[in-house]
């Protein structure tokens, strides 16, 4: 009987959107398709106010250091404000710097649970 062990270390790492706001959040999430070769909606997500959620999530091998950057997993990120057709959100969230990053465990040779957060507040919506 043959046994195999891996000692590379495992990564969890999610994207969230807080939204801490008085308004509803509709999120557009546009990729380009290679195959395809245009833009198209792969998602479109509401998130509640005073609500978050993570709109992408990735576990495998590797280490918690190649998300610092919070590079987005999508070509673009459009919103709406769902209760009000006035109002539009002033933060970019195609913008990395708009999002933070944090460890949340470590472990074993860099790897472990990490985050990127963006939080949204009323002063972020105008």
């Amino acid at each position: 009987m043959i046994t195999m062990i891996s000692c590379d270390p495992g990564v969890a790492y999610d994207k969230i959107i807080q939204n801490d706001s008085d308004h509803d959040i509709k999120i557009y999430i546009y990729r380009n398709s290679v195959d395809i070769g245009y833009y198209y909606i792969s998602d479109s997500i509401e998130i509640s106010k005073h609500g978050q959620l993570s709109v992408y999530h990735e576990g495998r091998i590797g280490s918690i250091t190649e998300f610092e950057d919070c590079n987005t997993f999508a070509d673009s990120i459009k919103t709406k404000i769902t209760d009000n057709d006035t109002l539009s959100l002033t933060i970019n969230l195609n913008d990395h710097s708009n999002w933070v990053y944090s460890v949340l465990d470590k472990n074993y040779k860099h790897g472990g649970v990490c985050e990127c957060r963006a939080i949204i507040s009323n002063e972020m919506i105008k």
